[in-house]
């Protein structure tokens, strides 16, 4: 007699159960270059003028489905705080990142000069060979621009990193962003034989929030 739990590594093997695979993506940059704002702008369509710093690390988790299969992905976003007296806890999670989210101001010279210093941090504790995205934030404040697309295309040249510029304010390319680095997950990781990821219809986002430490009452993420 077939019992069913043979039946069901068959259906499993001939693709007929849904599988759902979660990558981790981890958020790093300095504390002042809108790491939580652009997460919630991605997450939720809707952020707040004013918000608060973020302690340690926060996970966000939002499930993507594939393009013509029943297979999904979780998308877990690790959200760190980019002050140098949590840099012990966030190191802690760069081994179970699949990817890299770096982000600078454009309009911070300073940020982008500490580059270097996140890179040398990914490099000696992410997993080899990690996707990097490089991100320009704050676009929207060309006026302001200190750092110019042509600096953050060398740096990312040099370090083997996929460019971005991004405009939370005005929601530009954040949504792109996040499937980009999936589908390179996907397709250079092997984590999924397909190409294509979409979001989910809103009304069945899953949408969950982990903290691992109390959040402060002031400050900027």
């Amino acid at each position: 007699m077939i019992s069913i739990l043979n039946i069901l590594v068959k259906m499993k093997k001939k693709g007929e159960i849904p599988e759902t695979k979660e990558i981790k993506v981890i958020l790093l940059g300095d504390s002042i270059v809108g790491k939580t704002s652009m997460l919630m702008r991605y997450m939720k369509k809707d952020i707040s003028e004013f918000h608060v710093a973020t302690i340690g690390v926060e996970r966000y988790s939002k499930v993507m489905k594939i393009k013509n299969s029943k297979d999904k992905v979780k998308l877990t976003i690790i959200d760190t705080s980019g002050q140098e007296r949590y840099m012990s806890i966030t190191k802690n999670y760069y081994k179970q990142a699949n990817g890299v989210i770096l982000i600078y101001d454009i309009t911070n010279k300073e940020t982008f000069k500490n580059l270097e210093f996140w890179i040398n941090e990914i490099e000696n504790n992410a997993i080899e060979n990690i996707p990097i995205f490089l991100v320009g934030n704050k676009k929207d404040l060309e006026q302001n621009r200190e750092v110019q697309s042509e600096e953050g295309k060398r740096f990312a040249e040099a370090h083997k990193c996929i460019f971005f510029e991004t405009s939370i304010k005005e929601d530009k390319e954040i949504k792109l962003l996040f499937i980009k680095i999936l589908e390179n997950i996907c397709n250079v990781k092997k984590v999924f034989k397909y190409n294509i990821i979409e979001e989910e219809d809103m009304k069945s986002y899953k949408l969950s929030r982990k903290l691992t430490q109390k959040r402060a009452k002031k400050g900027c993420c």
